[in-house]
C-alpha cells in the first residue's frame, strides 16, 4: 500500500511539474509578443514622425534630427527581427514532449535554480518562482550537456546537482 501512495505522489509530481513547464512556455511567449509589439509602435510612431518632420526644412538640424532618427529606426527594427527570432524558436518547442537530456525545450530543475532552454529572456516568475530563461548556447547551458538526473555540472566555481528535467 505505501509503495501505492509513492508512485501516487510521484504522478502527481510529475504532472505539476509538466503544467508548470507550460505556464513556463506561456509566459516566455507573453514577454516576447509583448516586446514586438511594444517595438512595432515605436516603430511606426518614428516612421509617422519622420512623415511629419519631413514637411519642414529647417536646414542643418533637420538633417541631423532626421539622421538620428533613421539611427533609431534601424535600431528598433533590428531588436524587433531579434524577438521575431524568439518567437520562432518558442513556436518550435513542443511542451508536450518529454526530454530526457538537455536540449533546446528543456526545463532543468537544479538544487538551487530552474533553468527553461528556449531563447535569452533572462529571468521570468511564476508564483514567486524565477526561471533563468536561456538560448542553447548559453555558457551554463554547455557546461550542462550531456548530463541527466542526479549528476551535477560546475558554471563559475558554483555546483549545481539536476534534479529533473522536462
Amino acid at each position: 500500500m505505501v509503495r501505492s501512495n509513492e508512485n501516487s505522489a510521484f504522478v502527481f509530481y510529475g504532472l505539476f511539474m509538466e503544467l508548470f513547464k507550460k505556464k513556463v512556455h506561456q509566459a516566455c511567449v507573453d514577454v516576447v509578443n509583448e516586446k514586438i509589439s511594444y517595438l512595432k509602435k515605436l516603430i511606426d510612431e518614428l516612421q509617422q514622425g519622420a512623415k511629419n518632420d519631413s514637411k519642414s526644412t529647417a536646414g542643418d538640424k533637420h538633417e541631423t534630427a532626421r539622421a538620428m532618427m533613421q539611427l533609431e529606426q534601424e535600431k528598433l527594427t533590428k531588436q524587433l527581427q531579434q524577438y521575431l527570432q524568439f518567437q520562432q524558436q518558442l513556436k518550435s518547442i513542443n511542451t508536450d514532449q518529454p526530454l530526457a537530456q538537455i536540449m533546446q525545450g528543456a526545463l532543468v530543475q537544479t538544487h538551487t535554480s530552474v533553468f527553461y532552454i528556449a531563447a535569452p529572456l533572462g529571468k521570468v516568475f511564476i508564483n514567486e518562482t524565477e526561471i533563468m530563461v536561456l538560448s542553447a548556447t548559453a555558457p551554463i547551458v554547455s557546461a550542462m550537456k550531456g548530463k541527466k538526473v542526479g549528476e551535477e555540472f560546475t558554471f563559475n566555481q558554483a555546483i549545481y546537482r539536476i534534479e529533473n528535467i522536462l
